[in-house]
């Protein structure tokens, strides 16, 4: 099977993989907050992004390395898995001892128990994550999605029975624990690879470590800076603050995530393949740039004009603030739904990673700025900085990724022409229907049903009619 079927073939079960994820997680977020407060969430997002980030240093940046390397021997496979699941244990053993001194820094003694607790991911993941890569590797997708899709199911229900139960910020932390675990035992019981300590060897370990090591700084950073924001909150105010810009944060840009992350999968494997051929690179590039700016705009624009009346008819009355919060960052998801995961994913595939590690750099420091600028304004503030800084600096790695590629800014906006032009139509109609409802007051019920006709009829009607060779393309592949 050529890369192109394969990755037509991977398409198809991530976009199903990611779907489940997207509706399911949507879902039970939906119920979590009717069932918990914002300060749960809040503290939740402060461990949750602890962990992260560890996780990206406990793996060194080798799975990056298997999936981009054109060849690999089982001395590369082991000496990954040795050095993961070694680093992962030393930090488990270090983040649960000093739990208490991390509690102390944000002020709140709740935050241990949960960070002693979530702890236990570290070393969960990590035994594992030399049997995903290798799957991504080779784009056998199916299996992941099935075994991803097993353990959402189960901890989905685990976190909302807990909840029911008033476990509070701990029936997420359990649940997360409950998903990980299953995923690296079912792993563990369908993968024919096992760990052997005899092909470990110095060899792989630096042609790893060369590539691994830019990539694993780069994922530490980029985590850090993609969540610096709700680090900042969580320091400077209280955690049903923190809860609130989390979960509007997650809501203003869960599709275009969720489309992100589909295009991502694929795409890194397979222009790590083809990274040598730049016409290749450039047509799919551009259709990715297309595939998840027709999707992720328009929702963003829609969520821009629903916020109101979704808060009020989904969530408790703690959670009314985030209505504003919500509009602020659909701005910042519009920006985000315009290609802005690929530059890395394009980056890491030409073999690139000190590029990245430049840029993400770069990327740190000025949002670093941009919020602390726009903290002396609280939570507003710093969510319309991140909005601001997500529309400047998508342009400016969109100059740098244009460099790298060989195609011109002209050829990035072509890519984006239709979409622009059908999500501007679709903003007018909601914004003449809100503007109908400040006279006549519709029910909010019969009005968050209107806005979203309104918005995918109009949306629909632009494109099928005028760039319905975009929509075919679209269905085309899907069919495939």
């Amino acid at each position: 099977m050529s890369y192109k079927n394969k990755t037509v073939f991977a398409l198809k079960w991530v976009s199903g993989m990611q779907a489940y994820i997207f509706l399911s997680r949507f879902i039970i977020n939906l119920i979590l907050a009717k069932l918990l407060l914002p300060e749960d969430f809040g503290l939740v997002a402060i461990v949750v992004i602890i962990t992260e980030v560890l996780t990206a240093v406990a793996d060194l940046g080798f799975n990056a390395a298997i999936i981009q390397k054109k060849e690999i021997s089982k001395g590369d496979i082991n000496t990954a898995f040795l050095l993961n699941t070694v680093l992962s244990l030393f930090l488990t053993i270090a983040v649960f001892f000093s739990a208490s001194l991390i509690s102390g820094f944000y002020n709140d003694i709740r935050l241990e128990p949960l960070i002693q607790l979530l702890s236990i991911i570290l070393f969960v993941r990590a035994i594992t994550s030399v049997q995903i890569a290798i799957a991504d590797r080779n784009l056998n997708f199916k299996k992941v999605v099935l075994i991803t899709g097993i353990a959402i199911t189960v901890s989905s229900i685990v976190k909302v029975v807990l909840a029911f139960l008033d476990f509070e910020a701990k029936s997420i932390v359990i649940g997360e624990i409950v998903n990980h675990s299953i995923i690296s035992i079912l792993f563990w019981i369908t993968t024919t690879w096992k760990p052997s300590l005899k092909f470990v060897n110095k060899d792989s370990f630096k042609k790893l470590f060369s590539f691994g090591s830019k990539i694993m700084l780069t994922n530490t950073l980029s985590l850090i800076s993609q969540k610096i924001d709700i680090l900042l909150i969580g320091k400077l105010v209280s955690a049903s603050l923190v809860g609130i810009y989390s979960f509007s944060f997650m809501l203003s840009t869960v599709l275009a995530a969720f489309i992100n992350a589909i295009v991502r999968r694929v795409i890194f494997p397979s222009f790590s393949r083809i990274q040598e051929n730049d016409k290749n690179i450039q047509t799919l590039y551009l259709d990715a740039v297309k595939f998840i700016s027709i999707i992720s705009v328009p929702a963003s624009v829609g969520l821009f004009f629903i916020a109101p009346e979704f808060v009020k008819l989904f969530l408790k009355t703690e959670w009314n603030e985030a209505v504003i919060i919500i509009q602020i960052l659909s701005i910042f998801g519009i920006s985000n739904s315009l290609g802005g995961v690929l530059w890395g994913q394009v980056l890491k595939a030409k073999g690139r990673p000190a590029m990245v590690l430049i840029m993400t750099i770069i990327r740190l420091i000025s949002l670093t700025i941009f919020i602390f600028i726009g903290s002396n304004w609280g939570i507003i503030g710093i969510a319309t900085s991140v909005a601001i800084y997500g529309w400047i600096f998508r342009f400016v790695y969109q100059h740098i990724i244009n460099k790298i590629i060989k195609i011109s800014m002209l050829d990035y906006l072509k890519a984006l022409k239709n979409t622009t032009l059908a999500s501007i139509t679709m903003a007018t109609v909601l914004f003449f229907i809100r503007l109908l409802n400040n006279s006549i007051f519709i029910n909010d019920i019969f009005l968050f049903v209107i806005i979203i006709v309104a918005g995918i009829l109009s949306y629909g009607f632009i494109h099928w009619t005028f760039f319905k060779s975009d929509i075919k393309k679209i269905i085309s592949t899907i069919k495939k």
